[in-house]
């Protein structure tokens, strides 16, 4: 059985996303926050120019798309309590 791995973050409340979806700005900020090291990881390409040299670049059209879709996402989530 494999661990949930978050690396000290912590877990999102239903309150924070709750808050959010009623369009909270400090929810919102704390829930970018808390998946921003996942989209710049999976935003990232690596690419091998004309010299061999490996480089790491951001495909922002898909940063932008990831972002949209964890606001979008949140945005149409209530919880009732």
């Amino acid at each position: 059985m494999s661990k949930c791995r978050n690396y000290g973050r912590g877990v999102l409340t239903l309150d924070v996303i709750n808050a959010a979806a009623y369009g909270d700005m400090d929810s919102l900020n704390f829930i970018y926050k808390y998946y921003e090291g996942y989209i710049r990881r999976i935003s990232t390409m690596k690419s091998i120019n004309s010299r061999g040299i490996c480089q790491l670049s951001v495909n922002e059209a898909l940063r932008g798309f990831l972002e949209w879709v964890v606001y979008s996402t949140v945005m149409k989530h209530t919880f009732k309590f």
